[in-house]
């Protein structure tokens, strides 16, 4: 397409902004006779997207091998690109080694470390020593001075290792009641531990990060009185939180706050049974696409990273043996996510504005590099292909590379064919075409 037809056709796409949504994920059904928009507007800058990860596997399973880290971390063909790894602090009392506690966790982010990849440490549990009830489950934190004195501890360690933690939290999930390893917190006393003791943590780790604990509902309620609380939000770096049954939203106060905010876990496998043989008893296509577009959502809401539950599970990216899933392969999961972390990570997420005839199961966001260069993401839910989607862009592209992947109806299909196509467009003249149960990628080059 020459100069002038281009800036005629911009100008005529243009012209639609007056039908247009003022949302930033698209979804809506209009006549045929308007032609199916979007307009990317890169001056309208959001967050800036940290990376996307998995958490470590060693405390249910076994650790993660090497050849599996590099899969799941690794950039290049038939890996992930993930590059946040969250591990579980153990909890160690004063008669226990860091080595016995934490020697294998720090073995397996150590080989994340080599490949450029951040640590987020979470625990489940402060040792019994420090908590109200002598139990690994339940209770409250009793000794906080003892507490930032052993976050400090687990920290050394881990460095020494050549194992550095970039991001520590205080605690997993503190408002939810559970049979397993917690400890339950208020607001106001993770505000109160901030405010006494983040201070000296990050004096003696000076290039560790502090994240609030992880509300299993990324409920507000949890973490609003440390953002309100001027010297405990002064400490911390980063608010984390899963978004089971919730959640998944902006969080304003966060962002008045200059606050990152990170979705630190979650995952679905309502798809099957859960106890052996893990049969298969829902649509696992439709779970993906429903993962899919949970991720875009959340970029949509402004988190800066989305860290799935474990790296190797049949509901995870690489299987692990269960419910006729292959040991360490790729799963239709892992395809998808990959899509998010190679094309996502460390742009900034920028407006997108989609005309009314867009689908209202056909998600898009849209992302810039440094350059200028743009990324845009879509989830198709839908059983139709999308024809013909115009594009109306700030300039004219240089070159347009497509990738899909097209989620199967097998969970574990014998070949990964199909699974990932990249492809070069000639021209956008005639639109994009989005595929059928699909996660699509478009890289717009300057």
């Amino acid at each position: 397409m020459n100069t002038i037809k281009y800036m005629y056709t911009l100008y005529s796409l243009l012209l639609l902004l007056a039908s247009c949504s003022d949302e930033d994920t698209t979804g809506y059904t209009v006549p045929e006779q308007i032609p199916a928009t979007l307009t990317i507007q890169p001056d309208i800058e959001y967050q800036k997207v940290q990376g996307f990860g998995v958490m470590e596997t060693s405390w249910q399973q076994t650790a993660l091998t090497e050849e599996e880290m590099n899969t799941l971390f690794g950039t290049g063909a038939d890996q992930l690109g993930c590059n946040i790894l969250r591990i579980r602090i153990a909890p160690k009392d004063k008669n226990q080694t860091a080595d016995s506690r934490w020697g294998t966790v720090a073995r397996v982010a150590k080989v994340a470390k080599d490949l450029g990849t951040t640590i987020l440490a979470t625990p489940w549990t402060p040792p019994v020593s420090l908590k109200t009830i002598d139990n690994i489950v339940d209770g409250e934190l009793a000794d906080y001075a003892g507490y930032a004195e052993y976050l400090k501890e687990f920290l050394t360690y881990m460095k020494q290792q050549g194992a550095a933690v970039d991001v520590v939290s205080i605690q997993n999930e503190p408002d939810f009641e559970v049979t397993y390893e917690s400890c339950r917190w208020t607001g106001l006393q993770q505000a109160k531990f901030f405010k006494q003791y983040g201070a000296s943590i990050k004096a003696a780790h000076p290039d560790v990060k502090l994240m609030t604990g992880e509300s299993f509902q990324y409920r507000h309620e949890s973490t609003d009185p440390i953002l309100e609380d001027e010297q405990a939000c002064a400490v911390i770096d980063v608010v984390g939180g899963h978004i089971y049954g919730g959640g998944n939203t902006p969080y304003d106060l966060a962002k008045a706050k200059g606050k990152e905010y990170w979705m630190t876990e979650h995952l679905l496998n309502e798809a099957w049974e859960k106890k052996a043989p893990y049969l298969l008893i829902g649509d696992v296509r439709a779970e993906t696409l429903q993962l899919a577009a949970e991720i875009n959502t959340a970029m949509a809401s402004g988190f800066n990273a989305y860290i799935y539950w474990y790296g190797r599970r049949y509901y995870g990216m690489l299987g692990d043996g269960l419910a006729n899933s292959t040991m360490s392969a790729i799963t239709p999961r892992g395809y998808m996510y990959a899509q998010f972390a190679k094309n996502l990570t460390g742009k900034t997420r920028v407006k997108v504005v989609a005309s009314k005839n867009v689908s209202a199961s056909v998600d898009c966001t849209a992302y810039k590099d440094s350059q200028g260069n743009l990324t845009l993401m879509f989830v198709n839910r839908t059983s139709s292909d999308i024809k013909g989607l115009n594009l109306a862009l700030p300039f004219i592209p240089a070159e347009v590379k497509m990738t899909v992947s097209t989620v199967p109806t097998e969970s574990f299909p014998e070949t990964n064919k199909g699974m990932l196509v990249e492809s070069a467009i000639s021209s956008l003249e005639n639109g994009l075409d989005i595929k059928a149960y699909s996660i699509v990628t478009v890289n717009i080059k300057r």
